[in-house]
């Protein structure tokens, strides 16, 4: 990855190779977090679960979950609009057709959705 020469360079795409060491350098408590949305999940994931991982990112939650998802049935996507992310589902969350979910998670997601889409995205989350 080359060095960003100015702020506006700064897109997730152009880090994507680097983001999980990016992640975890400026917020060292990044594993903690994870660490604990892990043992909240595991304790009220159903069998046969749908879980969606919104702004899912690298997904590293989804690593620390998915032996609870498999031993479950359950299934768990992540939801992200950055190709380079790799996420299961590359789409935008605010315009995604969400089907009934058991869990939703928004972990460090909702200061990159635009404040004019919150109460769109929160709502169609509720609805389901």
């Amino acid at each position: 990855m080359s060095k960003l020469k100015t702020v506006s360079d700064w897109k997730f795409k152009n880090i994507a190779d680097k983001f999980d060491s990016h992640v975890r350098e400026q917020l060292p408590w990044y594993d903690l977090v994870l660490d604990s949305i892990s043992f909240i999940v595991k304790n009220i994931l159903p069998h046969e679960g749908l879980v969606y991982d919104i702004g899912g990112s690298t997904g590293n939650l989804k690593k620390l979950l998915w032996g609870t998802v498999v031993d479950r049935n359950s299934r768990y996507y992540t939801i992200d609009n950055v190709k380079e992310m790799l996420p299961d589902l590359l789409e935008d969350a605010v315009k995604y057709d969400y089907k009934n979910f058991d869990i939703a998670i928004l972990n460090l997601t909702m200061m990159f959705i635009p404040v004019r889409d919150r109460d769109t995205l929160i709502c169609s989350l509720l609805d389901k």
